[in-house]
């Protein structure tokens, strides 16, 4: 939940209290891809069928290629990624534009934020 509130600070932070429950219940249906070091989960990817749920890294571990080699175990099982992510994210929305993918569309979620629905397809 930290690394969530952390990761969308222009979302009020009622909202992923009060989501708690969807997201405990959503994530035993989806397969985790795990970055661990010394035993301890540093990070995740969060894969649904070809939709990425999210990727989180603790704070401290940041910027230093976490996301992108997790990003890189999920390309290397899929032909096509999908994820949304808010315009907001700025730094989001940048990493996966690197990571070769292509905005589709816009929409505004139940949180009034715009959200970018992004695909990568393998080459």
């Amino acid at each position: 939940l930290q690394t969530n509130l952390e990761a969308h600070p222009f979302d009020a932070p009622t909202y992923w209290q009060e989501n708690k429950a969807f997201v405990r219940a959503a994530l035993p249906k989806a397969t985790l891809i795990l970055a661990e070091e010394e035993d301890q989960i540093i990070g995740f990817l969060g894969l649904m069928d070809n939709y990425i749920a999210g990727i989180f890294i603790k704070k401290a571990f940041q910027g230093k290629g976490i996301g992108q080699k997790l990003l890189q175990v999920a390309k290397e099982e899929q032909d096509v990624l999908s994820l949304a992510v808010y315009r907001e994210n700025q730094a989001a929305y940048a990493f996966y534009q690197k990571q070769g993918f292509v905005q589709q569309k816009r929409t505004i979620d139940e949180t009034g934020n715009e959200e970018c629905h992004l695909v990568w397809q393998a080459q």
